[in-house]
């Protein structure tokens, strides 16, 4: 059979969360676990398949990526202004 556009899963450390899914969407992830069991002869746990796919749509959202590069840049210049703001009242300190 061919490979599911989700990859194995793996055990990794988590958060609980709680998500409430209309009958719809239950039953649609129950029909891909047995699209996964049949590609990787494992029965994947609703909730890993549900938590994965998310982790895999959000790695693909272009706009989503974007706007994180642009949080982690103004993050870094931020703490680069501050460690700046620190050298400049140390070396004050240090010639009074």
């Amino acid at each position: 059979m061919r490979k599911l556009a989700l990859p194995p899963v793996h055990i990794t450390a988590t958060t609980r969360i709680i998500v409430e899914a209309d009958h719809e969407l239950h039953e649609t992830l129950k029909r891909y676990a047995a699209c996964y069991q049949a590609a990787y002869s494992a029965t994947p746990d609703l909730a890993v398949l549900l938590r994965e796919m998310a982790r895999r749509f959000m790695a693909q959202d272009r706009e989503f990526l974007a706007s994180e590069r642009k949080l982690r840049r103004s993050s870094r210049s931020g703490a680069a202004v501050e460690r700046t703001r620190r050298t400049v009242v140390a070396s004050r300190a240090e010639d009074a």
